[in-house]
């Protein structure tokens, strides 16, 4: 498995091979530590996921994925400043289960993704 160091700053992601990460590593530890940060990390944890994964954050922090429960289907949620919320889909046709995931969300807060059917 490869490894990348990435950096996310200003709703933009950029990612770094192993020759970047070196230089930056190679940096002065007083020159990374002097710099303030302009992030900070939020652990996201739904009661009873497996794991979770966030495809799209809108400008007002809103954030759109989906959640692994532990039956290991998927579920479509948005996240925003009072925590998770579920994102309701149809009804399975055959009376089996869903699996959903938003796919994006826009600064209006309108949200896209799909939900299929995975049978009985």
């Amino acid at each position: 498995m490869r490894s990348k160091a990435f950096v996310y700053r200003s709703s933009r992601l950029r990612t770094f091979g192993p020759p970047v990460l070196a230089a930056f590593l190679g940096s002065s530890l007083s020159t990374v530590l002097a710099a303030a940060p302009q992030y900070h990390l939020t652990p996201l944890v739904i009661p009873g996921m497996q794991g979770i994964y966030v495809n799209d954050i809108n400008d007002a922090g809103e954030m759109v994925g989906y959640y692994i429960d532990e039956n290991f289907g998927n579920h479509a949620f948005l996240w925003d400043a009072t925590g998770p919320h579920d994102l309701a889909v149809p009804a399975a046709s055959g009376g089996g289960d869903m699996e959903s995931a938003a796919t994006a969300i826009n600064n209006a807060g309108q949200i896209v993704g799909y939900a299929q059917d995975i049978g009985v």
